[in-house]
């Protein structure tokens, strides 16, 4: 009995140092990914950024950040180790239906811009709406895929912890797209007026 309960004990303090080791980490992970977003001043780095964090906290192969560009009708993303952009366009595919969203009309909740699908092309897949807060649009999707080891096994699913997971860092991609953007902002505005200031200069020479 002594045996028993100390085999019993054993593994339940194995347990609990696992899961506080996991916990200690995803912890350690989010604090890291939120110092890198706090220093990036590129689009294409926060992008990276995001993609990787998603990975890590989420334990997927694969992750995608699309932006939604409303003019165009279009969502597209960085490729990584690339050049070239990723497009989709609008209601093609789960990503162009999200980006394709009118968040204001529709009063949807965080919980309806969640996609969770276990065994889509042959990978789980978790797709998350970000929202602009500003205008309350969709500014981008996050698409984190978790592929099948084998054709005979299935895919691990994402949990509802993953949800919640997914949410937050959407919260924080929204937050970190509106600066760059309200960042880019300023800069070509400062360099119109920059151009302005030289032109005047120029035609005030001209006429002196």
């Amino acid at each position: 009995q002594l045996h028993g309960g100390f085999r019993s004990w054993l593994i339940f303090a194995s347990a609990y140092d696992s899961n506080m080791s996991s916990t200690s980490q995803l912890v350690q992970t989010s604090l890291g990914a939120t110092a890198q977003m706090l220093r990036t001043t590129t689009t294409e780095e926060a992008c990276a950024i995001i993609r990787n964090s998603a990975c890590q906290l989420l334990t997927a192969s694969a992750a995608t950040l699309y932006l939604v560009d409303k003019h165009r009708m279009l969502a597209w993303a960085f490729i990584a180790n690339s050049t070239e952009l990723r497009r989709v366009p609008f209601g093609q595919g789960i990503v162009g239906k999200m980006a394709a969203m009118n968040v204001i009309a529709s009063g949807k909740q965080p919980q309806d811009l969640l996609h969770n699908y276990a065994n889509e092309e042959d990978a789980s897949v978790l797709c998350v709406g970000i929202v602009d807060s500003a205008p309350g649009e969709i500014s981008g999707v996050l698409d984190v895929r978790r592929p099948r080891w084998s054709a005979h096994e299935p895919s691990l699913p994402f949990s509802e912890n993953d949800e919640l997971i997914a949410l937050k860092l959407a919260d924080a991609a929204g937050a970190l797209i509106a600066r760059l953007q309200t960042d880019d902002t300023i800069a070509t505005l400062r360099a119109q007026i920059r151009q302005s200031n030289l032109a005047e200069e120029k035609m005030a020479s001209i006429i002196t």
